[in-house]
């Protein structure tokens, strides 16, 4: 009888002991679980600001790049430009050039006409 008193007390002395601990242990296990929670918010958060950043950057970079193809087809086009300007001005050049040489080659027959009647009389 003496042994079934001990396991009476022992229960009695177990039970609000087991609630004390599963009561803490419950208590440290959520909050464990709570700043677990709170650093995969903070985690994923940064990611998403990350990804914002990466965002404007690739928006920023895109610009940049329709900016350098304007750039560039404007420069196109002013080369396109000036090499027709240069060509219209040879075009002119090679014109006067070959008047000039018609005119010069009119103008020595003439000029050797006189001579060569001259030279005859």
């Amino acid at each position: 009888m003496g042994q079934m008193i001990f396991d009476i007390v022992v229960l009695v002395l177990l039970i609000p002991l087991s609630a004390v601990v599963l009561g803490i242990g419950s208590g440290i296990v959520q909050l464990v679980l709570k700043s677990s929670e709170r650093r995969m918010e903070i985690r994923l958060k940064a990611q998403q600001g990350q990804n914002g950043d990466m965002v404007k950057q690739l928006e920023a970079l895109r610009a940049e790049i329709a900016a350098l193809r304007d750039t560039t087809t404007q420069y196109d086009m002013t080369n396109d430009h000036i090499v027709q300007r240069l060509e219209e001005r040879l075009s002119r050049i090679e014109t006067r050039a070959a008047g000039q040489s018609a005119r010069s080659t009119s103008e020595r027959s003439t000029s050797e006409e006189p001579r060569r009647r001259i030279g005859q009389g």
